[in-house]
C-alpha cells in the first residue's frame, strides 16, 4: 500500500510539471503580412480568429480595423472563427495601402463600443476579464527595414483585474 501512495504522489506531482503555467493571456487568432506582388504594388493582409478550445462560446466583437501607413479599413461585427483578407493596392484603388517598404500594420479589436473592460467565459468554465479594445502590431524585425513576406503576430487578450 505505501508504495502505492508512493507512486500516486510521484506521478501527480510530475504531471503538475507537465502543464504549462497560467499567464493571465489568451490566444485567439493571429494577424499575418502575407507579402506584395511586386507586379501589381498589391500587398495582402490576413487576421484570422479562432477560439475554439479556448472560449466556451464563439468571440463576438463589435468590430476590427486594420492600419497600413495613413490607410484604414473596417469590418464588423464579426464572430469567431473568422478569417479576414484584405488587399492594399493603389492601382485596384483599395482602402489600404499597399506595403512596399512598409515598418509597421496594425490591427485594432474592438470588442466593446465604449472600449469597457468584457468578460469572457474559457473553455474551461473560469472568467477571463480583457480590455475591451485589443492592438496588436507587426514591425520589422531587428536589422530589417521592412515587414517580411509571411510576417505574423498571435492576436493575444491579456486578463486585467
Amino acid at each position: 500500500m505505501q508504495k502505492v501512495l508512493l507512486a500516486l504522489t510521484l506521478l501527480l506531482s510530475l504531471s503538475a510539471y507537465g502543464q504549462e503555467p497560467w499567464s493571465g493571456k489568451i490566444t485567439i487568432g493571429r494577424f499575418t503580412y502575407l507579402g506584395i506582388d511586386e507586379a501589381t504594388a498589391t500587398s495582402t493582409y490576413e487576421a484570422f480568429f479562432d477560439t475554439t478550445g479556448v472560449t466556451r462560446e464563439p468571440l463576438k466583437g463589435l468590430r476590427m480595423q486594420m492600419i497600413v501607413g495613413p490607410s484604414t479599413l473596417w469590418e464588423g461585427p464579426f464572430e469567431t472563427p473568422r478569417l479576414w483578407e484584405e488587399i492594399g493596392s493603389a492601382a485596384y484603388e483599395t482602402e489600404l495601402w499597399p506595403c512596399g517598404g512598409c515598418a509597421v500594420i496594425a490591427l485594432q479589436v474592438f470588442l466593446d463600443a465604449q472600449a469597457k473592460p468584457v468578460t469572457l467565459t474559457l473553455a474551461n468554465g473560469n472568467t477571463f476579464k480583457t480590455a475591451g479594445i485589443v492592438t496588436v502590431v507587426i514591425s520589422a524585425k531587428p536589422g530589417q527595414w521592412q515587414l517580411l513576406k509571411n510576417q505574423s503576430v498571435p492576436i493575444v487578450l491579456t486578463q486585467i483585474q
